[in-house]
């Protein structure tokens, strides 16, 4: 259980030092979502990552079109 939440917050941490490491603007809200409010020890759960991108800022395609776009 403390790894997941270990997990969830190295990722959290990673995405918003990708999100600050450009601008001192904010350009990625990131929210962890549960689907339970308490967990039990030893049990599993899925946990969403929602990630709101902010404008002018986009993400490409996983198939982009173009060569000189990035994959996500």
């Amino acid at each position: 259980m403390k790894r997941v939440y270990l997990h969830l917050l190295v990722l959290a941490g990673t995405l918003l030092s990708l999100a600050f490491a450009q601008s001192n603007q904010s350009i990625v809200d990131v929210r962890l979502i549960s689907s339970m409010d308490k967990l039990k020890p030893g049990a599993t759960t899925p946990i969403a990552i929602e990630l709101t991108v902010h404008k002018p800022w986009h993400i490409n395609s996983n198939t982009p079109r173009e060569d000189f776009l990035i994959p996500t």
